[in-house]
């Protein structure tokens, strides 16, 4: 390799040539060859995003290798990878057998981006909206469930969840991404300062759910699709327990503002839900904007939108919001910010 490459252009290629097998099913020596006839080293070299990276400009920047992989390539590159990792997710019967060279080309891009996406941090303040801050030692070692966390971990790093959520919010009308981060934001952030005031809480169990409280959305498909807002619960239990991960998926599943009817929930549940209740989108120009609001002004955003709305769907509502008002003051009683 070019001894005048940078080390982190000289890893990314290293990478990519000792995982490929697993990424696109190419011998080494076949991705060795496909990188220095593509001379993508030194396109990477020159690859210099000024802020976050754009999933778009990525496809332009590995396009020369896509279509060797892929000689007759798919009208949008990142539709059709968010339609495979979607897929990879939650299986689709109903979608057409993907031809190999297409799997291997967008097996290859997602790999690039998920490396690339890695760095972001390095150079870009933390955004609550986009970036997910891991545990550190000291909490994963206190938790009850570290175990299942690292197995969780894996699944979500095998799912190429997080490349799928960025992909996503720019090729897709709602935004995901800021929705499902800024949910794990918030519930971590909370959490961890109960933690420090003495509260009961799990953090990994906490980010774990977090993280996963919305992945049943993906599974929402056919006659599903339009009833996502009921059936994503069931969707996201059934693709944590499926992966061996029953604590996480009793959390993560059971999010819903109406599960607060019900007592004794644990402080992980309570955190998520909260959280979940105040990030909101809303239509910007054609685009799902998300933003996090106080609780109030989440209340009268979940109001304005409320479909069919009914006297008794306003007290459920009204009865779901003193009751997170409620845990909002308990937390603010132990010195937590919210």
């Amino acid at each position: 390799m070019n001894a005048h490459l940078s080390t982190g252009v000289k890893r990314i290629c290293e990478y990519l040539v000792a995982h490929t097998r697993s990424r696109t099913g190419l011998s080494q020596k076949a991705m060795k060859e496909l990188l220095r006839q593509t001379d993508f080293a030194a396109r990477l070299e020159g690859y210099r995003p000024q802020g976050r990276v754009c999933c778009g400009a990525v496809v332009e920047l590995c396009r020369p290798v896509l279509e060797r992989l892929c000689p007759q390539p798919p009208r949008d590159w990142l539709k059709e990878s968010y339609a495979q990792l979607a897929h990879g997710l939650f299986p689709d019967p109903a979608r057409a057998s993907v031809p190999r060279p297409l799997r291997q080309a967008i097996g290859f891009y997602v790999t690039v981006l998920a490396l690339l996406l890695a760095q972001e941090p390095e150079r870009c303040p933390y955004d609550p909206l986009t970036d997910v801050c891991h545990l550190t030692p000291e909490e994963l070692e206190n938790s009850l469930i570290s175990g299942e966390y690292a197995a969780w971990r894996q699944a979500i790093d095998e799912a190429d969840f997080l490349p799928l959520l960025r992909i996503g919010r720019e090729c897709m009308p709602f935004d995901a991404a800021s929705h499902t981060i800024g949910v794990h934001h918030m519930a971590l952030h909370m959490g961890r300062q109960a933690a420090k005031a003495g509260l009961p809480v799990d953090l990994a169990l906490v980010s774990a759910a977090a993280l996963s409280h919305d992945i049943g959305k993906f599974g929402c498909r056919g006659a599903d699709a339009g009833r996502i807002p009921f059936l994503h619960y069931y969707y996201t239990w059934q693709w944590l327990t499926d992966k061996g991960l029953p604590k996480i998926a009793h959390i993560s599943a059971n999010h819903s503002t109406w599960d607060l009817e019900f007592e004794n929930l644990t402080l992980e549940s309570l955190l998520l839900i909260y959280a979940d209740f105040r990030v909101r989108g809303s239509r910007e120009n054609g685009r799902e904007v998300m933003r996090i609001y106080s609780l109030e002004d989440s209340y009268a955003i979940i109001l304005s939108k409320l479909c069919d709305r009914t006297p008794e769907k306003e007290r459920r509502y009204e009865t779901v919001y003193r009751k997170l008002s409620d845990f909002e003051r308990f937390l603010r009683s132990y010195g937590v910010s919210t």
